[in-house]
């Protein structure tokens, strides 16, 4: 098949020889800064290119094979016209460095050295950046992505691409190289100042930020920017003693900015008595659920030095015991309300709910959010989960996807929830397989699917050039499907053995998507096998995350002797760390918590930090995990 494709591409390419040339922000909680208003470099406009060329190049990545691909590159640089010529070498550069021949990197660096100023210069030094990230070198990758984003010719179409495998990389690098990368893209304001100087807060521990307070220079007022956006973090996780280090950094670094003002606001307020009202099933069938909830809330008021009282209510099962708890607290009163745990508990409440007594529910039926500017649903459920990987899939391009799942109830509900998210997003889902529980082999089902989706408009064109440039043969052309990606909403036990089944039925080359259904320890079973594209919900922490997850780690196996704290027990420790920041750290009352919790720029959580949208939902910043060298990994995105 490769070689039938591949030839009408070769003629085609021969052919054109001659012819080609050339809920509103709280400002007490994210001030605005004031800077002044330095436009980013311009971008360049997209370079002209041979279309022959591209799909020589993209044929030779099909097929998986260099030999026939450079063959026809090296005839074009012997014999075509200059600007075809140059454009000849850099994808003779880029077809080695894709397909890993020998020599790609030599090769590369004396394009380079022979056209420092061709427009793919840029490009190229993206390419060799994917190259060292293959090699196991991410550090050699992101300086090759660093020389693309401060190159001249810089287009945007390569932003977009620079800019959504840089995170991924700066993962796996040192903590000093990652902020270098972040720092400089945006100090170029490429890609937003705002959200790259914020992603580098979340990077930088205390020790990293003290350097580059030290070592700021030039970049003075980029780094007292990022220091407010970390002050923010330490002030949402309860450590005063980082935000003062920072205010005492800022004193020297940008005294009288907007940044220094804010901070010492939040080390000079005052720290005021708050009451939080918890509604929790402590009887019936769910006290197991609402005991675990309840250590989480412990734990979080010990760690916190604020005063603080927790005013808990027995919901037990039951909605007519939980509209009458929360009238109890209501009228106690109290500034903020963590829970309900259950649904139907949760729903029970929405006609009496008092619209300036925020509500911070932890039920998983986030869609209750929407029926109350009061209610607030701060959950780990997968269909949350989902509509967040939707919104990831169209944002990195894919347009048209298939969602195959399990029969069980919970994974249709996340199935369901991608298809409305994708959908209303602008995207399409064209198939949908329900695999039974029991069912392990489900080839034909898979090859089914691949049918239906495969690209019948390019087999017909395949099959008309065929006719003009091929005599006939008996080669069967296996064609592309149009699917851009896949959505799982299944474990990671089915995940890891569907994996050769879909290779089986030649459902390759596409994302796989899934939600953190898929960590349940399992999806390596066959060594990742076939999983190189998925991506999934992982674990996104940054240091200081992960220092705080290991100390409650510690604190929860010294006061109850179990090994780990569970995704509830954290999930309520993140709930009451928000309610007493808002209420007791920066003293809100009534609707200014409820304008706070809708601030964009999020709260740190052990379980994800957390934004909640417009109707209420906290949608995670969700980390996305990949697969590479049979080793679970941060994407970085």
């Amino acid at each position: 098949m490769s070689h039938r494709f591949f030839t009408t591409i070769v003629i085609l390419a021969l052919l054109s020889l001659v012819a080609c040339q050339p809920k509103k922000p709280a400002p007490v909680i994210q001030p605005e800064v004031s800077r002044p208003a330095v436009a980013p470099p311009p971008l360049a406009p997209e370079p002209t290119v041979s279309e022959a060329l591209r799909r020589i190049v993209a044929q030779a990545r099909a097929s998986e094979r260099a030999e026939d691909a450079l063959a026809v590159l090296d005839d074009y640089i012997a014999h075509a016209q200059p600007a075809l010529r140059d454009e000849a070498r850099f994808r003779k550069a880029q077809v080695m460095l894709e397909l890993h021949v020998p020599g790609a990197e030599r090769e590369a660096e004396r394009v380079l050295r022979a056209l420092p100023e061709h427009p793919l210069v840029p490009y190229l030094y993206f390419w060799l950046a994917r190259w060292w990230e293959y090699q196991d070198e991410p550090e050699r990758a992101l300086a090759m992505l660093r020389q693309a984003l401060e190159h001249p010719a810089l287009t945007r179409s390569l932003l977009d691409q620079v800019l959504r495998a840089g995170p991924s990389i700066s993962q796996q690098v040192s903590e000093q190289d990652a902020l270098a990368w972040m720092i400089s893209a945006a100090r170029l304001g490429r890609g937003g100042r705002k959200q790259w100087l914020q992603a580098a807060s979340r990077r930088a521990g205390p020790e990293a930020l003290r350097a580059l307070n030290e070592a700021a220079g030039e970049d003075a007022a980029l780094v007292a920017e990022l220091d407010m956006y970390a002050a923010r973090r330490y002030l949402l996780s309860g450590d005063m003693e980082m935000v003062g280090r920072i205010r005492t950094w800022l004193e020297t670094l940008a005294p009288g900015s907007e940044p220094q003002r804010a901070v010492e606001r939040w080390v000079s307020g005052r720290v005021r008595p708050a009451v939080v009202g918890v509604l929790l099933p402590l009887t019936g069938p769910y006290a197991r659920f609402g005991e675990s909830a309840l250590r989480g809330l412990r734990m979080a008021l010990t760690s916190l030095d604020a005063p603080v009282t927790l005013r808990i209510e027995d919901t037990g099962s039951d909605p007519d015991r939980a509209v009458a708890a929360y009238q109890s607290l209501m009228n106690a009163p109290v500034d903020v309300v963590v829970g309900p745990l259950l649904a139907r508990t949760s729903e029970a409440l929405l006609p009496y709910l008092r619209p300036s007594l925020p509500v911070l529910s932890m039920t998983s039926a986030a869609h209750l959010a929407a029926r109350s500017d009061a209610l607030f649903v701060h959950t780990l459920a997968p269909t949350v989960q989902a509509q967040a990987i939707a919104a990831r899939a169209i944002e990195q391009g894919a347009k048209r996807v298939a969602v195959i799942l399990g029969e069980q109830p919970g994974m249709r509900r996340e199935a369901n929830a991608f298809r409305e998210a994708f959908t209303r997003m602008g995207g399409e889902v064209v198939a949908e397989l329900v695999l039974p529980k029991d069912q392990v082999d489900v080839r034909e089902p898979l090859a089914m699917l691949k049918m239906k989706t495969d690209d019948e408009m390019l087999l017909a064109g395949l099959d008309e050039e065929a006719g003009v440039f091929l005599p006939p043969n008996e080669l069967e052309v296996r064609m592309p499907s149009t699917l851009d990606a896949i959505y799982l909403a299944l474990p990671g036990q089915r995940v890891a053995l569907l994996a050769s089944q879909l290779a089986y039925a030649d459902l390759t080359g596409m994302t796989l998507y899934g939600s953190s259904r898929w960590m349940d320890g399992h999806l390596l079973d066959d060594g990742g096998r076939y999983l190189s594209h998925a991506r999934f919900v992982g674990h996104m922490m940054d240091e200081n995350q992960q220092r705080r997850l290991l100390r409650v780690q510690q604190m929860y196996r010294e006061v109850w002797g179990d090994a780990r704290a569970g995704a509830l027990t954290l999930l309520a420790y993140d709930t009451l760390q928000i309610a007493v920041m808002l209420t007791s750290r920066l003293g809100l009352r009534g609707h200014q918590i409820i304008d706070a919790l809708q601030d964009r720029a999020g709260f740190p959580a052990l379980t994800g930090e957390v934004v909640f949208d417009a109707s209420g939902v906290g949608q995670k910043r969700l980390g996305m995990d990949m697969i590479r060298h049979g080793e679970i990994v941060p994407t970085g995105s």
